[in-house]
């Protein structure tokens, strides 16, 4: 129980306070007061406290005119004697008993007074570690190259590495894994962009991992990973940050697919996010006779193209990961979609007999 609690609810058997919320009741209600009953056994005499106006100046840090002082004072219910002799309302006999406690009563009438400062520095010399300063230069890099930086949960769903850390009692199913990799959560916030419309999307994130280290607490590293839709920016980001690998292909001809893996190297995961914008989201009943034809011709080659050839790539590996990252809306066939629905679950369709035959080799695959 606080003291500003005591203050509201401290004095029901107070005479004086009830009376005075009689009073105004009436006053508001518009009635008529025709009687009153007082039945007590007696309260405790007001308790008197001396005030010294210039002390309460100096304790406030602002000169507060004495006449000002009494007003306050008398506008929250206390008696104010010539002598500064102070009588406490019954009502605040809990909370009012020494002359800090009037100086506080003061003070809270003139707190729009008080200057705004900052409190001085003294010996004290703050300064950024080298890890800090090697991610601020990295952010300034990215932020300049035209990304936007994203914040993605730490507590996954799904982790590629199956040793990952799984948290006892997880409060949801969502979040139930320590993640060992920021890639995939990057991926399906750019798909959230997507989803919305955006032209655009170029997001970066610079987070800790957690990795399964046999003790009791994981091994935390920094990471650090890009996604964009646009050349230009991959080409900035390349341009800006050391060892990174830019490539851009059309990934609905099978040639430049292989290209890509071939430039790329050696990978161990495989991220396939491609997506399309949609020419027709409503209903099916209202589609044009060729409101299928861009996912037909376009996304869905674009997507059997790398489970294939980066299925290929894995298997030539002996091990590896795929994950297909598909939309939320599209995934869940959200009236309205149409079209783009039918494809996100062709494609689901696709992965997941990817995921049957290889079973063996990846440590796991879905649909995002």
């Amino acid at each position: 129980m606080t003291d500003g609690h005591l203050v509201i609810i401290g004095g029901g058997e107070d005479k004086q306070r009830d009376m005075a919320i009689l009073k105004r009741f009436v006053e508001l209600a518009g009635g008529r007061l025709t009687g009153q009953a007082d039945v007590h056994a007696g309260l405790p005499e007001r308790a008197v406290v001396r005030l010294r106006p210039e002390r309460a100046s100096k304790v406030i840090g602002l000169d507060v005119p004495e006449d000002d002082q009494r007003a306050q004072l008398a506008g929250f219910g206390f008696d104010v004697a010539d002598d500064w002799d102070v009588t406490v309302p019954t009502w605040r006999a809990r909370d009012v008993s020494r002359e800090i406690d009037l100086v506080e009563e003061i003070a809270r009438s003139v707190l729009d007074r008080v200057p705004l400062t900052l409190p001085l520095r003294r010996h004290v010399r703050g300064r950024l570690t080298k890890e800090q300063r090697l991610r601020r230069l990295v952010e300034d890099a990215l932020v300049g190259a035209g990304l936007s930086e994203a914040y993605t949960w730490s507590l996954v769903g799904w982790d590629p590495n199956p040793d990952a850390i799984r948290l006892p009692s997880p409060m949801t199913s969502d979040q139930a894994i320590l993640r060992t990799t920021i890639v995939p959560g990057l991926v399906e916030a750019a798909r959230t962009g997507v989803d919305a419309g955006a032209d655009r999307v170029a997001l970066f994130e610079i987070a800790r991992t957690y990795l399964p280290s046999g003790e009791q607490l994981p091994e935390e590293r920094w990471r650090v990973a890009g996604v964009a839709r646009t050349e230009e920016t991959i080409r900035l980001f390349v341009d800006d940050v050391p060892g990174a690998v830019g490539v851009t292909a059309d990934a609905s001809k099978p040639n430049e697919v292989e290209r890509v893996f071939a430039d790329v190297g050696d990978v161990d995961l495989i991220v396939n996010a491609i997506t399309t914008t949609p020419r027709f989201g409503g209903p099916i009943h209202e589609a044009p006779p060729d409101g299928l034809e861009p996912y037909m011709t376009e996304l869905l080659p674009a997507i059997f193209n790398i489970l294939r050839v980066g299925g290929r790539v894995l298997a030539e590996r002996g091990r590896g990961t795929l994950v297909q990252v598909t939309g939320g809306s599209a995934r869940r066939g959200n009236p309205g979609r149409g079209p783009w629905a039918a494809t996100a679950f062709a494609t689901r369709a696709l992965v997941q007999a990817q995921a049957g035959v290889d079973e063996p080799l990846y440590q796991s695959s879905r649909t995002g």
